[in-house]
């Protein structure tokens, strides 16, 4: 026996030595399980190798160029790594958690196509004419068992449809429709979806990673190793939502690090659907009904499918130039909810003509305290697939509703505190009947408008009726000022937008409620706080929570160099350290952006004792903006020679649309330095899976602080 058979002997004997088969994973050697990790790593070798040995045969054979050698020693490679797959894949399967019997068909294919592939080799080399003939037939064999190894292995990893799930052949029999928030099935419509994306993966029939399966109700109810994974009306002691909350980094924490994480609207509908009593048959329209509960639903909804583009990134980026936030109603489908933002500023007739450009995308319009006049007005015609606008507290009159007679999709429309009068509303009726109005106006007199109404099949809510909660809802309070960073005292300063609104607020944390502080006069700050309020007054909702953190600094930056200058649109170095936080509009005036990586030093004008630094950033990702990927700190008193304290990787992107800023935080321990360099390395280029895959990405920065 040559040395080479010697080897694959060997390591085909060592499957059969390890006499650890059925014992608990706590029994068994961790180093096996360590190697075991690296089965899908190794198992791609023999599988490309494998490939590119028949491709090379076919070909040498067709060409009459046929390099024997060549395959030879190919088939050799295949054997060896297929071999090593095997023995990882055996390590692996010691884990438990996976279902026995995939998991027994993919191991028996998998020592199957192993031997086949061994035998291919030695037929190879083989001069046996009956070897010679086995040869192709052997191949096949090889490639077949491949295929089907691969698919019960994809099965293990990610589910019995995960090859299937998008094919066009797929029936989806008939496809169910859920157009009102109130039909959704709380657990089946919302909870389910949410664990089928983040958790199924590894929790399900055949893979049962702590003895837990969350592919079906009964199984979800059964709970796992350690028994039920919730409790009816007490998150504290349901163990799904505590191993969401535990730190990343920490082995219970579900999903684990590396894995996509659940949002925080995921685990806000989770924590609730528990708070609320845990049904599992119970729909939506028997819950206590709440503003965030309401938005959150929104993209649980099964619409009807339409042959509607998406919009473009380009478009979107017009449109949130001037001011418009825009989410997506179902993420898979191009449906866009579109909000104006910047309230302190007056809508204008060029940001309204923008909208027109998405006319078919866009389902729900919200101009709600937007100052929108009758001529600014006048584009909504041309918004035909409107079904919700929200026209409440804007200056519009009667004139407006011309313009929205040919809004036949139109369902609910939202005229509180308007000039708009009972008698130019009915005129409208007469055009299109939306589902519902709601309608207030405190100069018009006739205040029995649903009465007069009844001969359409619109539903009119007026002034603080039962149904009108969403209208009744206060806006958040004012915060005067842009400084929210310090150095010696700050003064605080809140407003309601109403007359008798009372405004509570929280500087530990914690979101205020009516037994918090009152405000009274300016609040005076003299250390780092994060301050929250939030309004309330008599007859109405109250508001959701407006919240700054502000920070008081230890030492003021006396100069920045950077090595790259900003971008035209964004410059003014001086912005890193000028004591004024960017807004979520990146455009404030407020912001720094690069194309390159950003790398600033940081003159103090004396030698200081460092012990953390801190770096603002935003991330937009639908207009090209990422967070950096790495953080690197140096310091030192001479610009020539500093030395690096710290570099930390970043994660990457969770893919949310939302617009983030975040302060990260570089700790060192009591460094003595006059400078201190700060990069921030760029993604360079946009991710494969961004619409503008491979385009120049943007970081942005406004403030670093020095503690």
């Amino acid at each position: 026996m040559t040395g080479h058979n010697k080897f694959i002997f060997f390591i085909v004997a060592f499957i059969y030595s390890v006499g650890v088969y059925g014992a608990s994973e706590e029994e068994i050697p961790k180093v096996l399980l360590f190697f075991g990790r690296f089965h899908p790593v190794v198992l791609h070798l023999p599988i490309g190798a494998l490939l590119l040995t028949f491709f090379i045969d076919i070909i040498g054979r067709i060409r009459n160029n046929y390099n024997g050698s060549l395959i030879k020693t190919a088939l050799g490679f295949s054997a060896v790594f297929s071999i090593l797959a095997a023995v990882l894949g055996y390590f692996l399967s010691l884990e438990e958690g996976y279902g026995k019997e995939i998991l027994q068909t993919h191991m028996w294919m998998g020592i199957g196509m192993t031997f086949v592939v061994c035998l291919l080799y030695f037929a190879k080399r083989s001069d046996n004419e009956i070897f010679k003939k086995m040869y192709i037939p052997l191949f096949m064999i090889a490639l077949l068992l491949t295929i089907f190894t691969g698919h019960y292995g994809s099965i293990l990893t990610h589910g019995d449809t995960f090859l299937t799930a998008y094919s066009p052949l797929r029936s989806s029999g008939n496809e169910e429709i859920i157009t009102e928030k109130d039909s959704l099935y709380y657990f089946q419509h919302v909870i389910t979806p949410i664990l089928e994306d983040k958790c199924v993966n590894c929790h399900n029939s055949n893979k049962t990673k702590g003895e837990l399966n969350l592919s079906t109700v009964e199984q979800f109810k059964k709970g796992g190793k350690h028994g039920e994974i919730f409790t009816a009306g007490n998150v504290g002691k349901s163990a799904i939502y505590n191993a969401l909350m535990l730190p990343i980094k920490e082995d219970e924490h579900m999903p684990p690090s590396g894995k996509p994480q659940l949002t925080r609207d995921e685990i806000w509908l989770i924590k609730h659907w528990i708070e609320t009593g845990a049904k599992f048959s119970e729909q939506i329209v028997k819950h206590q009904k709440n503003d965030t509960l309401l938005d959150l639903l929104t993209d649980y909804l099964l619409l009807p499918k339409q042959n509607i583009d998406e919009a473009s990134i380009n478009q979107l980026n017009k449109i949130t130039s001037h001011g418009f936030v825009i989410n997506k109603i179902v993420f898979s489908q191009p449906f866009l909810r579109v909000t104006y933002s910047r309230t302190d500023q007056a809508i204008t007739t060029k940001a309204m003509r923008s909208l027109i450009a998405i006319s078919d995308q866009l389902i729900e319009l919200n101009l709600q305290e937007s100052k929108l006049t009758d001529e600014v007005a006048k584009s909504l015609y041309k918004l035909k697939s409107l079904k919700s606008l929200r026209l409440d507290q804007t200056l519009v009159t009667d004139r407006t509703l011309d313009f929205l007679k040919e809004l036949s999709s139109l369902k609910v429309l939202n005229l509180f505190n308007t000039e708009i009068t009972s008698e130019g509303l009915l005129t409208l009726l007469d055009f299109i009947e939306p589902e519902k109005v709601y309608f207030w106006n405190k100069n018009d007199k006739n205040k029995k408008l649903a009465l007069v109404t009844q001969g359409y099949s619109t539903t009119i809510l007026q002034g603080l009726q039962e149904g009108f909660i969403e209208k009744s809802t206060l806006s958040k309070p004012i915060i005067l000022g842009n400084k929210s960073i310090f150095d010696k005292d700050i003064k605080i300063e809140v407003q309601g937008r109403l007359k008798g609104e009372k405004i509570f607020y929280s500087l530990d944390g914690k979101e205020p409620d009516s037994t918090s502080l009152l405000y009274n006069e300016p609040i005076v700050l003299d250390q780092s706080a994060q301050f929250q309020a939030r309004s309330y007054k008599n007859g109405w909702y109250r508001s959701e929570v407006i919240s700054i953190d502000y920070s008081k600094i230890k030492y003021i930056i006396k100069d920045v160099t950077v090595k790259y200058q900003p971008k035209e649109s964004y410059t003014g170095v001086s912005k890193v350290f000028d004591l004024e936080r960017g807004s979520a509009n990146f455009r404030d005036g407020k912001w720094n952006g690069y194309l390159d990586d950003f790398i600033a030093t940081l003159d103090m004008g004396e030698e200081i004792e460092i012990n953390q630094l801190s770096v603002n950033c935003l991330e937009g990702i639908g207009s090209y903006i990422f967070f950096p990927s790495r953080i690197e700190v140096y310091a030192g008193n001479d610009l020539q020679s500093m030395k690096k304290y710290e570099q930390r990787n970043l994660p990457p992107t969770d893919r949310d649309r939302e617009i983030k800023i975040k302060n990260f935080i570089v700790d060192v321990s009591q460094v003595k330095a006059r400078y201190i360099k700060v990069v921030l390395k760029n993604i360079k280029k946009l991710p494969s899976w961004h619409e503008g895959a491979g385009a120049d990405a943007w970081i942005f920065v406004d403030e670093i602080m020095v503690q």
